[in-house]
């Protein structure tokens, strides 16, 4: 069980950071970020955002296809800027007898899963 949490606050921190990526890469701010979530009806601060971004805190589906509209981006690149990350090619090369295609639905079906426990 250790295994997956460890797993899980990988996939966290590297969903977190894509979104900050992307955030930024806009140049839209924290909180102008939480303030329009909160006007599409997602009750998050400012906070939230910050803790998210960082793995701290759980994602759930609807903020997520909230803040893929939000930031204009697409489901790719908040989950599959996963592949460049540093931590998640360490993580891939610990397995090295496992597909990468495979490997990352693993996780994404781990992350998922372990979401709703």
């Amino acid at each position: 069980m250790q295994r997956i949490d460890f797993l899980n606050k990988i996939v966290e921190k590297e969903i977190g950071n894509n979104i900050r990526k992307i955030r930024e890469s806009i140049g839209m701010t924290q909180d102008t970020l939480s303030t329009k979530l909160q006007l599409k009806g997602c009750d998050i601060t400012r906070s939230a955002v910050a803790k998210i971004e960082v793995g701290q805190r759980h994602l759930y589906p609807d903020e997520i296809i909230l803040i893929k509209e939000i930031l204009c981006t697409d489901f790719n690149s908040i989950f599959f800027l996963l592949f460049i990350s540093d931590s998640f090619i360490n993580l891939v090369l610990k397995f090295p007898n496992i597909s990468l295609n495979i490997f990352f639905s693993l996780i994404i079906h781990l992350y998922i899963f372990f979401l709703y426990l």
